[in-house]
């Protein structure tokens, strides 16, 4: 079982490697028939969905972390274990480092949803060996999530129907045929269909895996007060559709162009209520049931359309919000790009979302700028528990966003970094956050510790600066 497991994170890595590779590649016949503005716009999209790659030195870390999770269950678990697949974004390759998790399927012999029973045992387990383990564990009805070492886990337990075979189409009809009689929990079965989910993105071109990380972070900063199910899979496979429907035009015009993709991609949200989507790569039309438009099924599981169970206001918003955006870019268009920094800028506008923290005086927030910073992702410091859970959950959300996009100019080690604007420029997030007017930010002698929260924010700079962002209630 553990050459198994090692096999699977090696054949990860060199397709990373092989598709970092080919992303690289000029091509000859580029975007030929789109204006000059367009080629622009293509090549800064591009260049962005490429800066949203996460870093060989995370997933390397990551992927240690789930070989000891998957060797420590194998060990205690009084469950068959066959095998252990990352699959989700990051498997797929699909996943952002704005913000992912590790979704680590385990594949167990001689078992049937639902979990609950062998849920309880890996969490006792984990609770127990797993020294790594930061914070608490959550049991949901599918999965176990915890932090290792700043890594979020999503621990999936998921039949094995196939043997030592792990023949994966046999494995989604055997499932297939059981939701079909008990559609009501077949998300008890879907962690089963991952392998297949992981083979359809295999199946897409570099392309559409650059177009569905542009999609996401585009996703990731549409603020939206209300638990999606499925959103990620939503944004994913309607991101597919549109790169599949570029690529379609390659007999037409040469080159595939990002601009264009992603544009068609958001008038799909802007006339949702005619979306009509099916993909037919792994099973036949019959097994797919008659629904009502909007419609996306899931390209693993005819029988799940993924809109059918979304809040009502959701598709309404990312409407709303997808005008916006291709209103953005035209403008990037007509002010020959200057303004392509606020394509992606927060909708709603962060005030009006943040309506729970503008209580916050900038009086009482500290932001200064560091050398020699050791840590490697965002980290949260709380002294006093001040702020609620749901407030820290927001604040940081806001701040993972900002570190990633606000400061992408300082993303560059080879650039200069300027540490008075970097702090300026952390200055007018909190005021357009958390204020909503522009303050003035007066010196003062206080340090981070007297503070009840500090937020650390690390930049890939020579000198590893980092902002730190302190508050108090």
């Amino acid at each position: 079982m553990y050459g198994i497991f090692i096999d699977n994170l090696m054949f990860c890595f060199r397709k990373s490697i092989q598709y970092k590779e080919t992303i690289l590649q000029p091509n000859s016949e580029f975007l030929t028939g789109i204006n000059m503005a367009a080629q622009q716009l293509h090549k800064e999209l591009t260049a962005l969905s490429h800066n949203l790659t996460i870093s060989d030195e995370l997933l390397k870390k990551g992927n240690q972390h789930m070989q000891r999770i998957f060797l420590l269950l194998q060990k205690h678990s009084t469950y068959k274990l066959d095998r252990c697949r990352l699959l989700g974004g990051v498997g797929k390759k699909t996943s952002i480092s704005v913000k992912f998790d590790y979704d680590c399927v385990i594949y167990v012999n001689d078992v049937d949803p639902p979990f609950e029973e062998l849920l309880d045992e890996w969490d006792d387990i984990f609770i127990q060996y797993l020294t790594e383990l930061k914070g608490e564990t959550k049991v949901t009805r599918y999965s176990i999530q915890f932090k290792v070492e700043g890594f979020e886990f999503d621990i999936l337990p998921a039949p094995n129907y196939t043997g030592f075979n792990h023949d994966i189409i046999s494995q989604a009809k055997i499932i297939w045929e059981r939701i079909s009689k008990q559609e009501k929990i077949s998300y008890l079965y879907s962690s089963g269909l991952s392998e297949l989910a992981l083979q359809f993105m295999e199946k897409q071109s570099g392309f559409i895996h650059d177009l569905c990380r542009l999609t996401k972070f585009w996703n990731f900063t549409i603020l939206f007060d209300q638990y999606v199910s499925g959103r990620s899979c939503i944004i994913e496979y309607l991101a597919v559709k549109a790169g599949q429907e570029e690529e379609k035009r390659l007999n037409i015009t040469n080159g595939r162009c990002m601009l264009r993709a992603f544009r068609r991609f958001l008038s799909y949200l802007i006339e949702y209520e005619q979306i009509g989507i099916v993909f037919f790569e792994f099973y036949d039309k019959n097994r797919v049931s008659i629904y009502e438009k909007p419609f996306l099924i899931d390209p693993i599981n005819p029988y799940n359309n993924l809109l059918a169970s979304v809040p009502d206001s959701f598709l309404p918003t990312l409407s709303k919000c997808s005008k916006e955006t291709l209103n953005r870019l035209e403008e990037c268009e007509r002010n020959n790009y200057f303004e392509f920094d606020k394509v992606f800028e927060p909708q709603s506008n962060l005030p009006s979302f943040c309506t729970p923290l503008t209580n916050i005086d900038p009086a009482y927030v500290l932001v200064t700028s560091l050398q020699n910073c050791g840590e490697k992702t965002l980290k949260l410091i709380v002294r006093r528990e001040t702020f609620d859970s749901v407030e820290l959950s927001m604040m940081r959300d806001l701040m993972t966003y900002f570190l990633k996009y606000f400061f992408k100019t300082f993303q560059n080690v080879a650039k200069e970094y300027d540490t008075r604007k970097a702090i300026e420029t952390t200055q007018q997030f909190i005021d357009q956050s958390f204020v909503k007017r522009d303050e003035q930010w007066m010196p003062t002698t206080q340090k981070h510790d007297d503070f009840d929260i500090t937020f650390i924010l690390p930049l890939n700079t020579k000198e590893q600066h980092a902002i730190y962002i302190s508050m108090i209630r």
